[in-house]
């Protein structure tokens, strides 16, 4: 499946910008950069957002991290090369409402 991405709008960037960088959500950010390894050891350094969000859930279906964090550091990363894009996948098991719609998935380059 390819779908074109859209750009982030500078509103949204910013926004993405004050979560990355809360000291609050240090932990978060923490937890989401070593969900995003273990993904990647996983499966050949492809990180998979379906397995991204099941490493950041509770035995109940619960985000164990703030939810906005996740697509913030997601972002810096790609901002910052770590992460490049690598096809898409369909979501499953969202709680938000996003199941069966596609989402990036991603490439670690430690």
């Amino acid at each position: 499946m390819s779908l074109p991405s859209a750009p982030v709008d500078d509103r949204t960037a910013s926004l993405l910008a004050l979560v990355s960088g809360d000291p609050i959500h240090a932990e978060d950010r923490r937890r989401v950069v070593e969900a995003i390894r273990q993904a990647a050891a996983i499966d050949s350094n492809v990180v998979d957002p379906n397995r991204l969000r099941w490493l950041l859930t509770d035995i109940y279906g619960n985000s164990t991290v703030y939810p906005n964090v996740i697509g913030a550091v997601v972002q810096a990363l790609a901002r910052r090369g770590v992460l490049t894009p690598d096809g898409w996948v369909v979501t499953t098991g969202s709680r938000s409402g996003n199941t069966g719609r596609p989402a990036r998935r991603w490439r670690y380059t430690p």
